[in-house]
């Protein structure tokens, strides 16, 4: 894990039953905002990203309510 004071980044690469490489992805955390973020990869292409936030920035019940 590649890592510095603010940041860590994972690299994962997923092979076929052939042992070709088929998709990479990345684990990018950032420490001073506690969020995280997935990146999968197919064939050099960004193919798929998602972001993990935190609980406040979530609504909460009576802010979603009619």
């Amino acid at each position: 894990m590649d890592s510095d004071a603010n940041s860590a980044v994972k690299k994962i690469e997923l092979f076929n039953h052939s042992q070709q490489l088929k998709f990479t992805c990345r684990v990018v955390h950032s420490i001073p905002l506690m969020m995280s973020a997935v990146q999968v990869y197919f064939a050099d292409k960004l193919s798929a990203v998602s972001h993990l936030i935190g609980t406040d920035q979530l609504p909460t019940l009576p802010q979603v309510r009619y």
